[in-house]
């Protein structure tokens, strides 16, 4: 991920005030040049929030489409420029300072500042992200003197986000998370605050958990009916305010049907509940039928409307769950992948273990997989974009999942 800070004219006539205001602020602020030399993804994101967090803008120079000049002004004020786009003046003291330079190679991290160099193991930084925070820590704070630096104990918020949509040109700012400027896509949105199921009116609702009982926003909102609240583990009657424990606590809601973690099932109005498998790893609902993969290896598929079995079948080393092209479900283990066609004839279609898997032995799979997130020791990952370090809830409505984490509620469409 490059950090881009510019924004286009044509974006920026259209924000509002306060999101003008600030990136005018971003003039105010020290910038630290950055170079990364084979880094995985979700260490450059690590790399960018740490920093973020002393007040400076990380800027990558493997950002190709940057020009980087010094200006003529009485201050030496140094400027970078993209074409087409808005200049962003930077404070002069970034220019006299080097680049700090990350690297990785199979066992080792290295960071290169000057002539000094620092080295850490891989898989230490993997088993405690708190190593590398501390010399990035240690870097700025000892290595270089920025006029502006802020102590991370006082303030986290210092570098905020602007996120943008092009389609519909609206805008807002949300809390930090260590990368100014995002830009909403086809596949990855960001909705401001948090955003619950509605289940009455079909669509999604914005909702101030601050007013509701106390036992209820420490359990996470889920869902939102025409007469409950729903969390993780309980159920709110706003008629009768009785609260009520679930048996097992909610795994996820999927259009109108719950899953819970001892993989039973029910409706959204809970007035039936079926057991259906053992603890769920992974899971597909789709318009008629529900696909679950248990703890066990068991793969069960079952009919929506009349709650029957399908197929039942144990495949060793299952690990999640995929959707073919014509609705089949392909399972796929450590020793291949394997396609249930009709729901009930097995075939093998792919021998020997995939990149997916060999990616989850290193991260864990945010289920369910088909949404491609990954969880890593440095926070939840979408295709290499950060979305937060914990997830709350998340529902899927119309083939889209709205995700809640501590930023804000992002749309993932499958």
């Amino acid at each position: 991920m490059n950090f881009n800070p510019f924004i286009p004219n044509e974006i920026i006539e259209k924000l509002n005030d306060d999101i003008k205001n600030e990136i005018n602020n971003w003039n105010k602020l020290d910038a630290i040049y950055i170079k990364f030399i084979n880094v995985p993804y979700e260490i450059e994101n690590f790399i960018y929030r740490q920093v973020a967090k002393y007040g400076l803008i990380p800027i990558n120079i493997n950002y190709t489409d940057c020009i980087y000049h010094t200006t003529e002004s009485s201050d030496s004020a140094n400027q970078m420029v993209l074409p087409d786009s808005t200049s962003v003046t930077l404070s002069p003291v970034i220019s006299k300072y080097e680049t700090i330079i990350f690297s990785t190679d199979e066992s080792l991290i290295s960071i290169e500042y000057g002539n000094d160099k620092y080295t850490l193991p891989m898989n230490l930084i993997y088993e405690f992200p708190n190593t590398l925070a501390q010399l990035i820590e240690n870097v700025i704070k000892n290595n270089i003197t920025y006029e502006n630096l802020t102590d991370t104990k006082d303030n986290d918020n210092i570098l905020k986000t602007i996120v943008i949509d092009k389609k519909t040109g609206s805008s807002f700012i949300t809390q930090f998370i260590g990368i100014p400027y995002f830009i909403q896509n086809d596949k990855l949105e960001l909705l401001q605050g948090k955003v619950i199921y509605n289940a009455k009116t079909n669509y999604v609702e914005a909702v101030n958990i601050d007013l509701l009982e106390k036992e209820l926003q420490k359990n996470g909102v889920v869902a939102i009916t025409s007469d409950s609240v729903v969390t993780k583990e309980y159920i709110y009657n706003l008629k009768t305010k009785s609260l009520t424990k679930f048996q097992a606590p909610i795994v996820s809601i999927w259009d109108n049907y719950v899953l819970y973690s001892d993989g039973s099932i029910s409706d959204l109005s809970f007035t039936w509940n079926t057991k259906i498998s053992n603890s769920p790893l992974d899971y597909i609902f789709t318009e008629n039928r529900i696909c679950i993969l248990d703890i066990s290896g068991q793969v069960v598929i079952m009919n929506q409307k009349t709650r029957r079995i399908l197929f039942s079948k144990t495949f060793e080393g299952a690990y999640s769950l995929s959707l073919d092209k014509d609705n089949s479900f392909i399972v796929k283990t450590t020793n291949g992948c394997y396609k249930i066609s009709d729901d009930k004839d097995v075939n093998l279609i792919e021998k020997g273990a995939n990149e997916t898997y060999e990616e989850s032995s290193k991260f864990n799979i945010f289920y369910p997989s088909l949404l491609d997130i990954f969880h890593t020791p440095f926070g939840f990952f979408y295709k290499g974009n950060f979305i937060g370090n914990e997830i709350s809830g998340f529902y899927i409505k119309d083939k889209t999942a709205h995700v809640i984490t501590e930023v804000g509620t992002w749309k993932i469409k499958f």
